[in-house]
């Protein structure tokens, strides 16, 4: 167990780059309880870590949907090679369905929301 204090620094890094409570622990040779109890108790640092956490993902983001245009045409592309066999051709097609439609409903629910928050601010 180590027994100094980590950084705050050292700990923000540690939880980005290694998924979380279980890697950092396991990097930095704390329990995963300490750490747990320093993101429920220290306020400040849980803010930071929400924060870079969401810068983080961010970049993330931006470079799946930088890619996405490219997928859906090579999907697209699969479905319609009749020299594919039939069950890889398939398999692309369910693939664009399925996250099409995830697509289709997470967009519908976005634009709900978004309504009803109007709704609700308007009413305040």
């Amino acid at each position: 167990m180590n027994t100094k204090k980590t950084s705050d620094c050292d700990l923000l890094q540690s939880l980005l780059l290694n998924g979380g409570v279980k890697g950092a622990a396991q990097e930095l040779g704390v329990a995963e309880s300490t750490i747990y109890k320093r993101l429920k108790q220290d306020t400040k640092f849980r803010e930071e870590y929400d924060s870079m956490q969401g810068i983080f993902f961010s970049g993330v983001a931006a470079a799946i949907v930088s890619r996405m245009e490219s997928a859906v045409d090579l999907l697209a592309e699969v479905v319609e090679d009749e020299g594919s066999a039939t069950a890889t051709r398939v398999n692309a097609a369910n693939m664009l369905l399925s996250h099409g439609l995830r697509y289709l409903e997470t967009s519908n629910i976005l634009r709900r929301l978004d309504a009803l928050e109007k709704a609700q601010a308007g009413a305040a």
